[in-house]
């Protein structure tokens, strides 16, 4: 059976940047996003009354309410949505018309932290990878488990894979619902990415003796918090240091 082993000497600098990613780095807020938007929106629609009213009016035609329909319903039940992590599945064509029109449909549509919840299961902990010599020395990602199995989704920045920022309409929106300090923030915040992601088929947590076998730094990783776990993908053993998601964060 093959293993990977780095036989590299691994920087203390390096492991301690690492480990921090692990263990105390925010990962994205999706929830607080989408409630903030949807908060300015509604003073939009307070401010441009009757016109608001008639698009809330039509929209309650579309989604079979009373006269009454109001449209901060439709605003925070996207929101409840949005925490469920079921938003891409259940929102109605005019809900998902409504959040591209805001230009906010990113946080919840195929790629996001929420759709990716809904697909492969809740993360579990945070994984990471170290690969000295390469070009990157190390990756990071998430440990999901759901009814497809075991999958690790790596872990990117917000700036780097987030349609927020990488979309020129979606960075828009949160110029005009996010100071700027609170948007440089966000943008370092962990993201998930379909790209490099891949399934396990086996997840197991080893002593430091057989991690030696695969990495020679691991006395020098591991701790009360970071464990050494071997991967199986493909038929190979491959060496992960795993840890607990921070309390802050979803993922």
């Amino acid at each position: 059976m093959n293993h990977n082993t780095n036989t590299l000497a691994i920087s203390s600098n390096l492991i301690e940047k690492a480990k921090w990613l692990m263990k105390d780095a925010r990962s994205f807020n999706s929830l607080e996003v989408i409630k903030t938007i949807q908060q300015q929106e509604l003073q939009k629609i307070e401010s441009e009354g009757k016109s608001w009213k008639m698009v809330g009016a039509l929209a309650g035609l579309a989604f079979g309410l009373s006269d009454g329909f109001d449209f901060q319903d439709l605003l925070f039940g996207l929101g409840g949505a949005a925490v469920a992590g079921q938003a891409h599945s259940l929102a109605s064509d005019e809900q998902v018309k409504f959040l591209k029109q805001i230009n906010a449909y990113w946080i919840v549509e195929g790629g996001s932290p929420i759709d990716i919840a809904r697909r492969v299961g809740p993360a579990k902990s945070r994984l990471l990878a170290f690969t000295p010599g390469s070009e990157k020395p190390f990756n990071l990602y998430n440990h999901h488990r759901g009814n497809r199995g075991d999958y690790l989704v790596k872990l990117s920045t917000s700036s780097q894979t987030c349609d927020g920022w990488n979309d020129q309409k979606a960075f828009e929106t949160l110029i005009n619902n996010f100071p700027e300090d609170k948007i440089q923030l966000m943008s370092k915040e962990l993201y998930p990415t379909m790209d490099g992601t891949f399934k396990a088929d086996q997840i197991r947590q080893i002593q430091i003796e057989e991690a030696i076998e695969h990495d020679p730094n691991v006395e020098l990783i591991t701790d009360a918090c970071v464990k050494p776990v071997l991967v199986g993908v493909n038929g190979e053993q491959k060496l992960f240091y795993r840890s607990d998601i921070p309390i802050h964060s979803d993922f």
